[in-house]
């Protein structure tokens, strides 16, 4: 399909202005003294700096509409490669560059506004890897809650794991229901152990380079501090920080914390 220019020219247009600003503010510096080039090359840059910001707007715009088109070009593409295996709810949003792993008859479930984010462009903090869900093992699933919000992180399930809804994941953050050798063996290089379900309830944030081991229940509200390593079962609203993980208070959610500046 050939390209007409006309559909381009908005978008074009700020450049337009800003190199028509830069001609015209050259001419008069022909035979002018170098204080005066000086001056004249300062009214330049203020007027580079007016045009930029009177058509950023445009730009982000059109940013934003790019990417919203290749994250639904890139959700059509993983689906039509699983088929039934992948079900992405109404509003849930995967960045192109998140990793989308279903191996044998697994699958994985994306509930209603749920994102799988992968750019760390507006994000607080590092991330050192995409997104990546990779299922592995016989009847395998991944569930992911309505409206929670992976950044960054790596899901593996080889049976069960289970997020609830409105969680939040940071980035660098694993989560896997296997340790993928057995813990007694005479042959580290072969064999591997029994994964065992992990189940994370609502409303759930895990804090950046966290490590969430087989046979976990995480339950509502709860806070994981960074660089936690967590296993076992936990009560709802806990504040659990530690390797190994330990609940260190119990978190009051009717009284919101109040930030003083």
């Amino acid at each position: 399909m050939a390209l007409r220019k006309e559909r381009f020219e908005p978008w074009l247009a700020p450049l337009h202005c800003i190199r028509h600003d830069f001609r015209a503010t050259l001419r008069p510096a022909e035979g002018k003294t170098p204080a005066q080039k000086l001056y004249i090359k300062k009214l330049l840059v203020q007027s580079l700096k007016l045009q930029l910001i009177r058509h950023g707007k445009m730009y982000k715009k059109l940013r934003r509409i790019l990417t919203e088109l290749i994250e639904k070009v890139y959700a059509y593409r993983i689906q039509r490669i699983y088929g039934s295996k992948l079900v992405l709810m109404e509003g849930s949003t995967i960045d192109h560059k998140s990793q989308i792993h279903i191996f044998g008859n697994g699958s994985i479930h994306i509930h209603e506004n749920a994102s799988l984010r992968s750019s760390p462009i507006g994000y607080h903090g590092g991330m050192p890897f995409p997104c990546s869900i990779l299922v592995d093992g016989p009847n395998a699933r991944v569930n992911v809650g309505r409206s929670s919000r992976l950044n960054g992180a790596y899901i593996h399930a080889k049976r069960l794991i289970d997020i609830g809804d409105n969680c939040v994941i940071a980035s660098g953050v694993n989560v896997i229901d296997s340790n993928g050798h057995n813990l007694t063996s005479s042959d580290r290089t072969s064999g591997a152990d029994d994964p065992k379900p992990i189940r994370i309830g609502n409303n759930v944030w895990i804090s950046m380079n966290a490590i969430i081991l087989k046979g976990t229940t995480i339950g509502d509200n709860c806070v994981i501090g960074a660089n936690s390593v967590v296993k076992g079962d936990f009560p709802r609203n806990s504040l659990i920080i530690g390797n190994p993980a330990r609940v260190v208070k119990t978190l009051d959610i009717s009284k919101p914390e109040l930030t003083i500046l």
